[in-house]
């Protein structure tokens, strides 16, 4: 029977403080070594508190107000690799607000976290009730309780009674209530009143299959976002879908409908999700946004496919300053329509390295003085890095970065950044390059 729950502090998972100080004590030890310390009358309490501690070190970075907060409980098998970060959580609560959202797949609610925070509700699914009481038992200990819990259910079943009675079958134990339909046996039916117009649905779809390979089609996602669009649609007029960086944004538009804005977003330079937002009935062309988050700062571009398609940028040779765009960009395909915007050469049509002679300010990726342009050997890499330290890159060049490097005898380090790469006549070679941010 699923259940329906506000958050509510379980006694039963608070920490005790030799719980905590065990977690303080122990916070930079490789938690595998303290289950092998530990007495056999001992094991079933250390492992939970082993795997607390694994969670707590892999979370540091990621999710630094969650591990802050020691109260927070990590359930077992909670996937950290798939659940949002505390940077990315936060963007994308940032694109919407409103009186209700609805996450159809809330995990380790990280999302629904921030998103609450820009909502005056939300309805969190979990099918997992176990894994639902627990993050019910953390939006508690958040303070952040203006939020419902539906357990014990999936997507498809909610949303196909969303909006028809929902019958209250009655107190089960402290805050949790079962939900039927009405059909139940004479029970009087009660509309809960949160079940009212919703202005987001937001879902993260799970990305592994049974055997726990990634997958990255969205068809293969569960739920399938593909087959239940037009009843999301049904329900919502805007629904946010996160997936894998991995995947193909144009194969993304062309099984889903109605795409409004597709938004690439990177942390520190790395591709972390795509988001896809559809609104019902929207039928021109989606806009493109590559954002890239960095500490107290954010590189955003926006673009139309059809204008990167019939963009001509000017391939020149390489003047005084060089231009790498960040991996959102790169990702999103804006090759062309860059170049455009910041007045900027293409060294080549297919190398995404851009040069000026005038160095602009706002560029959206990192900017190099170009101290050199060689030949790709060794005694020509001597004369200007003598030293042989230098970060090295391949734009466009065949080789890897592997084989260059020990062709031309550099090590990792130093000042110098140097890119493998091809001109504008074809020609193979390597600037050496200066960072200025």
């Amino acid at each position: 029977m699923p259940i329906l729950t506000s958050p509510a502090i379980d006694e039963l998972l608070i920490w005790s403080d030799e719980d905590l100080q065990f977690f303080a004590n122990n916070k930079n030890v490789n938690p595998e070594r303290l289950l092998l310390q530990s007495k056999p009358e001992e094991l079933s309490h250390k492992k939970k508190l082993v795997h607390q501690l694994q969670c707590l070190q892999k979370a540091s970075e990621k999710l630094p107000h969650l591990v802050a907060n020691t109260q927070i409980v990590f359930p077992a098998g909670i996937s950290l690799e798939q659940c949002s970060s505390e940077i990315t959580a936060k963007y994308k609560a940032s694109l919407f607000s409103g009186k209700t959202f609805m996450d159809l797949s809330t995990g380790f609610g990280v999302d629904s976290y921030y998103l609450s925070q820009r909502f005056e509700r939300g309805i969190l699914i979990e099918r997992n009730e176990a894994l639902g009481k627990i993050i019910a038992h953390n939006f508690a200990i958040l303070q952040q309780n203006n939020v419902q819990f539906i357990l014990g259910r999936n997507a498809e079943d909610v949303l196909q009674k969303w909006h028809k009675p929902f019958a209250v079958i009655g107190v089960i134990t402290n805050n949790l209530v079962a939900v039927g339909d009405n059909t139940n046996n004479g029970m009087e039916d009660v509309i809960p009143k949160w079940q009212e117009p919703i202005d987001l649905i937001y879902i993260d779809p799970a990305r592994r299959n049974q055997a726990g390979a990634k997958i990255f089609m969205l068809k293969d996602c569960e739920p399938d976002i593909v087959s239940l669009q037009s009843l999301l649609l049904e329900k919502c007029k805007t629904i946010l879908v996160k997936t894998s960086p991995l995947l193909d944004i144009t194969l993304a538009c062309q099984e889903l409908q109605h795409v409004k804005n597709i938004y690439v977003v990177a942390v520190n330079n790395e591709c972390r999700e795509l988001l896809i937002e559809i609104e019902k009935d929207f039928i021109q062309e989606p806009q493109i946004h590559a954002v890239n988050l960095i500490k107290n700062a954010m590189q955003a571009y926006a673009f139309y496919g059809s204008e990167e398609k019939n963009m001509m940028p000017h391939i020149a040779s390489c003047q005084q300053f060089l231009y790498e765009p960040n991996a959102a960009i790169i990702k999103a395909g804006a090759y062309k329509k860059i170049a455009f915007d910041f007045g900027l050469q293409k060294l080549h049509t297919h190398t995404h390295l851009y040069t000026s002679n005038e160095l602009v300010s706002n560029f959206p990726g990192r900017r190099f003085e170009v101290l050199a342009q060689i030949d790709a050997n060794k005694k020509e890499v001597q004369k200007i890095i003598p030293e042989g330290k230098a970060t090295l890159s391949i734009r466009n060049f065949p080789s890897s970065v592997a084989e260059l490097k020990k062709k031309l005898g550099l090590q990792d380090g130093g000042e110098y950044y140097v890119f493998g790469t091809t001109f504008y006549n074809d020609k193979k070679g390597l600037l050496v390059t200066r960072k200025m941010d």
